[in-house]
């Protein structure tokens, strides 16, 4: 197992034992938050845009991404091979996106974020239906600023 994906396992876990009992601060109680904040409205432009080069610049080497739907995490690699050809795709179309800051804790070089994401799906009819998804990040700290090295998404019924 690769140094990285060590410490995002330990990290992981220290974040969930050490904060498990203590509320979780919002983007506006602290002002370093709203750069992690910052970086998950870019990661959702990038999302409704399929715009691969921005994931690439923001997702570490080393990411391990659990989409809903997707029987296991996603690579890097992979990852930016399937927006590819999502964002070709002429089945449909992602706008309207809300996102509903909802906890993030940032401990030296991790950050946890934790936010709903309601956004609207255009289908290649022109029939809309909304969608709601629950995401939760795992930021890790690096020269090059904050990388996407962990993450997963659940969809919400309604």
């Amino acid at each position: 197992m690769s140094r990285v994906r060590s410490f995002v396992i330990l990290g992981t876990i220290f974040t969930a034992v050490t904060f498990a009992n203590l509320p979780m601060s919002s983007a506006q109680d602290v002002p370093y938050e709203r750069a992690m904040w910052s970086s998950e409205n870019k990661f959702v432009a990038a999302l409704i845009k399929g715009d691969t080069e921005t994931f690439d610049a923001m997702w570490h080497e080393d990411l391990a991404y659990w989409p809903a739907g997707e029987d296991r995490p996603w690579s890097k690699r992979y990852g930016l091979k399937r927006i590819n050809a999502w964002s070709g795709a002429e089945d449909g179309t992602l706008s309207t996106p809300m996102l509903e800051p909802i906890a993030t804790k940032i401990m030296d070089d991790f950050s946890v974020t934790h936010y709903r994401l309601e956004y609207t799906v255009t289908d290649g009819d022109g029939a809309k239906s909304k969608r709601k998804i629950r995401i939760t990040h795992t930021w890790f700290k690096t020269e090059d600023g904050w990388k996407l090295i962990g993450g997963s998404n659940t969809n919400i019924d309604d």
